[in-house]
């Protein structure tokens, strides 16, 4: 699996969604989840707004790997629930993912992914070179205040008395 190519987000919900059981419309629904837009393209002059697909019956049945009238079935009770939106012309079907956004948030996630870990432009980069020797200067620092504080006090028992306390 190639996460490179971007990733959509799963409800926990899924679970108790009327459809989890059908194994076709689970697929197909997960299908179409998966292959819709992202954000809004153009195509033969019209615009294919975020979480809408143009395809066929004849074609998801051919990337499912499932009978057109298996993949009709699921549409019709996808579209029943209101889950989905078909809209077909002779030519194509344009099938809108209903509540998309909510869903899939507004976008921003994978570059957010992303960019999370990476310092921003005005923070420099740290080496480990950098960590080890700061690591160095704090114990060094330790040590000679625990050293020039020892030596304040010149007898085992003064310190003594004084770390007892």
């Amino acid at each position: 699996m190639d996460i490179s190519k971007g990733w959509v987000k799963l409800p926990r919900g899924i679970f108790d969604w009327q459809w989890y059981q059908d194994q076709n419309v689970k697929d197909v629904y997960l299908h179409l989840l998966v292959k819709a837009n992202f954000k809004d393209k153009e195509w033969e002059e019209m615009t294919i707004k975020r979480g809408q697909i143009v395809t066929s019956r004849e074609h998801l049945a051919e990337e499912l790997k499932m009978g057109v009238q298996k993949v009709r079935t699921a549409l019709k009770k996808l579209e029943s629930t209101n889950d989905i939106v078909v809209e077909a012309t002779n030519k194509y079907t344009i099938v809108t993912i209903v509540n998309y956004d909510e869903m899939q948030g507004d976008g921003n996630e994978a570059n957010q992914l992303v960019t999370r870990n990476q310092p921003s432009n005005n923070q420099p980069v740290t080496t480990t070179k950098e960590i080890k020797n700061k690591k160095n200067e704090r114990r060094d620092t330790f040590h000679q205040t625990k050293f020039a504080f020892m030596e304040d006090y010149h007898t085992t028992e003064e310190w003594e008395a004084l770390y007892d306390n």
